[in-house]
């Protein structure tokens, strides 16, 4: 099992924030609620098997964000969800996911971090560390 002060970050497959670090997560289809859409998400992002390898999510907090993409910027709420992996799983990037890296708490290098409400809830988990 990871430590509780490691991290989960991907590294973007696509624009916007190619290349940046990110946390697993996306948008929220009709029909869905934020837990389904969280594990719908992480399912597609990073494999089958990661699904029946996490705790309950607990709600961390959201906070507004811009999306751009294509030639237009979204206003976003977006939602951020704590959950820990309990046990090995075989992690498999994939949809919008170019690879993952497990980052220790003290090394996150928040100039990577693709958006301001990932780096909003970066900072809130790890005060919660302390």
């Amino acid at each position: 099992m990871k430590s509780t002060q490691e991290l989960l970050l991907v590294v973007r497959a696509r624009e916007p924030a190619l290349g940046y670090y990110d946390l697993p997560g996306g948008f929220v289809d009709p029909g869905e609620n934020l837990e389904q859409a969280l594990l719908r998400e992480v399912t597609e992002e990073l494999g089958r098997e990661i699904y029946a390898k996490l705790s309950r999510p607990k709600y961390l907090l959201s906070a507004d964000n811009h999306y751009r993409y294509k030639d237009n910027t979204y206003a976003v709420c977006d939602v951020f969800f704590r959950a820990e992996l309990e046990g090995e799983a075989e992690l498999i990037p994939a949809d919008d996911v170019e690879s993952f890296v497990w980052c220790p708490a003290d090394e996150i290098d928040f100039e990577r971090i693709a958006f301001p409400s990932a780096k909003t809830a970066l900072q809130l988990w790890l005060q919660k560390q302390h």
